[in-house]
């Protein structure tokens, strides 16, 4: 199945070469490249990068906008060893070594005008794995733009990764199993996910789903997490009620009604896990 994203802004190029009036594809989270110089390789590599460290996007490969106009040139699949490269062989962690991006980088053939192209899904990473480097160097998408992170944001999110190994969302719920997930909430989140580019499939079942939820950080080493009973549990009150804070109220608006008011105290607080989510 092809991302919905990727063959809107796709369509938008084809509509444009056809009525030779431009219109604009790129954007903070859709990027062009020619790919016909060693240069252009370099720049693809900086540009993920900095979707990975920001909020995603797509690299369309083999496009050139040039005068507000547009090229396209096929994608030479001699180059394909050099695509799939970028999942394991390019984009290192804090301790300089190379991680497997499998899970964050997807890519497949398109057709422009008859004209074969790649497109290159990138999904960002959780902020517990931020920020990864491409030659040393760390880049975040501001924008139409790849640009430098500032050491001090590096070294503030590095002190931040260190909160997250103790978070209360990753606490594992005793007595919990994953069929206290519910499949319909699953799905249901999914659906939310691919609103933009994502492309993960419906889950037929919970065991299917298994691989995505610990992903997602809702299992972890075969454990239930709290973040897992909280966004696609059956039923969350029956294994957090006693860690759940809410302060809320509803105001009617009406004197009358004042009592319709709530203010529900904690007993134990959690806050939400702070992931970007496509």
């Amino acid at each position: 199945m092809k991302s919905d994203f990727i063959l809107e802004n796709l369509v938008k190029i084809e509509q444009s070469l056809l009525s030779h009036s431009f219109i604009d594809v790129e954007t903070s989270k859709v990027e062009l490249k020619d790919l016909s110089t060693g240069n252009d390789w370099n720049s693809l590599k900086e540009t993920i990068c900095a979707f990975l460290n920001t909020e995603g996007g797509v690299v369309f490969c083999g496009i050139r906008e040039r005068n507000k106009q547009y090229t396209i040139k096929e994608f030479d699949r001699k180059n394909e060893s050099n695509i799939v490269d970028l999942q394991t062989r390019c984009f290192k962690d804090d301790n300089q070594v190379f991680i497997d991006l499998s899970n964050n980088i997807y890519f497949d053939y398109y057709t422009v005008n008859g004209v074969e192209i790649i497109a290159i899904a990138v999904y960002p990473l959780s902020d517990d794995m931020k920020f990864i480097s491409y030659y040393g160097k760390y880049y975040e998408r501001k924008l139409t733009q790849d640009h430098e992170i500032p050491t001090a944001k590096i070294q503030r999110q590095q002190e931040y990764k260190l909160e997250l190994e103790y978070a209360k969302e990753l606490t594992f719920i005793d007595g919990t199993h994953i069929t206290d997930f519910s499949l319909d909430k699953v799905n249901k989140y999914i659906n939310l996910l691919n609103l933009e580019i994502r492309n993960e499939t419906l889950k037929p079942t919970l065991a299917k789903a298994k691989e995505f939820l610990a992903k997602q950080h809702f299992i972890k080493e075969s454990n239930i997490t709290t973040l897992g009973i909280l966004v696609c549990g059956d039923d969350p009150f029956h294994f957090l009620s006693e860690r759940v804070e809410v302060n809320c109220y509803y105001d009617t608006s009406s004197d009358q009604n004042a009592m319709n008011r709530s203010d529900v105290k904690h007993v134990h607080s959690a806050t939400i896990w702070k992931q970007k989510v496509y």
